[in-house]
């Protein structure tokens, strides 16, 4: 992702926004999201191989991650409520809590997200 970025901004600051394991991963997370997500170390490290310099960083916190995890799936459940004949509206909503027990029993304080300011 940094090597691109360079190519894309050769020189100037960008704000870069990625998935991070703030904890060690499951066996179900790594199933669940793969094994691409690095740590904030490894993420600042990877950034700096590339040539940038990390002018600032920020990670979310819990109840950041809850809110947009909430406000993500808000819309859709707004629609299962609003429209009961919709023939989509089971399998939204299957799949809408299949996602939140996902969240809840698999990533949730595991999965975090990294905010870099970034300068070359």
């Amino acid at each position: 992702m940094f090597d691109r970025l360079s190519q894309i901004v050769p020189k100037g600051r960008v704000l870069v926004g990625d998935m991070i394991w703030n904890q060690p991963p499951t066996n179900a997370a790594l199933e669940l999201f793969g094994n691409d997500i690095l740590t904030l170390a490894e993420l600042v490290a990877a950034s700096r191989e590339a040539g940038w310099e990390v002018l600032n960083l920020g990670v979310a916190d819990q109840s950041e991650w809850d809110d947009f995890e909430s406000k993500h799936r808000a819309g859709q459940r707004a629609f299962i409520l609003e429209s009961p004949e919709s023939p989509f509206r089971q399998q939204l909503k299957e799949e809408l809590a299949k996602r939140e027990r996902d969240y809840l029993t698999v990533y949730r304080g595991l999965l975090g997200f990294a905010f870099l300011v970034l300068g070359r």
